[in-house]
Order: structure tokens, then C-alpha cells, then sequence
């Protein structure tokens, strides 16, 4: 570690994290082989922006992504749900955020503001191998004030769509 670097890495952690934590995460998550034949410059960028989140690649907060740029691999850093969770869960209002996908054989109904979903989380025929096992998902957020939770839907087909568009598929 240079002392410079490592300055520049405490000014953008915020204090969601301690500095001996992250350093020791970011430590571990860096020597994947895949990001170590990435860009030095890369790499410090990826830090900085992890440290300027709060997230972790250890705690699947972000993925570290190598992507070939002409004859080097830049390091890209993409938040993941576990990052975005972590990131509204900070909020002094906001109490969890879940995130659920509904499987096709779910019962679900959406009534007077609140969602119902019910399903037997042991039922052998409830596996998700791909999208077309899912309706859908969706995240919810219950607030630390007692206000009604708020909701977050998404389709099945937008799900797919994004999928399709991802130049990697190893976040999926």
C-alpha cells in the first residue's frame, strides 16, 4: 500500500465502514486472478469507487468486472441488489429493504397497498433456473416511522431484457 493512495481511499470511505475492515475486504476481493491482470489505474479507480459507495466486493455489494480494453483489461465496478440494499438501509428513515423474486407457481395479490405472496419455500417444484420460472420480482421497503411499506415491481420481461443487455453474464 502506498500512504498517498491509501489517503486518497480514506478521504472517499464514508462512514459506513471501517477503514481496517475495508482495506482487509478490498484485499482479499483483489486478488482474484481476473482483476489482478486488470490496469493498476483501473484498479485504484474500482477502490475509489467502492470506498466512495461503501461497498464491498466480498459481500457481493458490487462485482468487479475485467473488461478488455484493445490490448489491457480496465477494472468496472457495477452495484449489485446487495449494494443497493446496504446503500438504502444507511437512509435514517428506512427500517429493510427485501428483495423477492416470484416464482411462477406463487400466490400473490396486491390489495388496499400491501402484497400478499405466499409460497412453501421447501416445494420441490419451486426451483428458479431461469427467467422463465419467475413472474416477476419485486423489493419492498418498511420504513422506521410506521408509514405504509413501499414497493418496487419489475416483470419477468424486463428482468430478461436486462439480462440480454449485459456484456457479462458472470452477475447474473
Amino acid at each position: 500500500r502506498m500512504p498517498e493512495v491509501q489517503n486518497r481511499i480514506l478521504s472517499a470511505l464514508n462512514e459506513s465502514i471501517k477503514p481496517e475492515y475495508f482495506f482487509a475486504q478490498i484485499e482479499i476481493s483483489f486478488q482474484d486472478p481476473e482483476v489482478q491482470k486488470c490496469t493498476a489505474r483501473s484498479q485504484y479507480e474500482a477502490l475509489h469507487r467502492c470506498a466512495a459507495m461503501g461497498l464491498l466486493p466480498s459481500l457481493d455489494h458490487v462485482a468487479l468486472i475485467p473488461r478488455k480494453n484493445g490490448q489491457y483489461f480496465e477494472l468496472d465496478v457495477m452495484p449489485e441488489w446487495r449494494g443497493y440494499k446496504a446503500i438504502m438501509e444507511r437512509h435514517p428513515l428506512v427500517f429493510t429493504v427485501d428483495a423477492q423474486l416470484v416464482h411462477i407457481n406463487d400466490e400473490y395479490a396486491f390489495e388496499g397497498g400491501i402484497l400478499k405472496h405466499t409460497f412453501d419455500p421447501f416445494a420441490a417444484d419451486r426451483v428458479i433456473r431461469s427467467v422463465k420460472d419467475i413472474k416477476g420480482g419485486y423489493a419492498v421497503i418498511t420504513w422506521k416511522d410506521g408509514r405504509p411499506p413501499k414497493y418496487h415491481f419489475c416483470t419477468a420481461d424486463y428482468i430478461d431484457k436486462c439480462m440480454g443487455c449485459a456484456q457479462t453474464k458472470n452477475v447474473w
